[in-house]
């Protein structure tokens, strides 16, 4: 998935919004957004956070 934000398809996949996984992870919609248009860096144990709830492993995510 080179070139095309891996984030927002895992989470679009799972049937959550920007909303629900923030609400899963403990932060809010406008962090996910920014997350997912690289205009911030989330910290080790937000990363691990988003990965588990989209049942994926770090990597793969970010």
């Amino acid at each position: 998935m080179t070139g095309i934000n891996k984030l927002r398809v895992f989470r679009v996949m799972k049937g959550l919004t920007q909303e629900d996984l923030g609400e899963k992870v403990g932060c809010n919609q406008s962090l996910v957004s920014k997350i997912e248009r690289k205009r911030y860096v989330p910290d080790p144990s937000l990363k691990k956070a988003i990965a588990d709830v989209l049942g994926r492993d770090v990597d793969e995510v970010f």
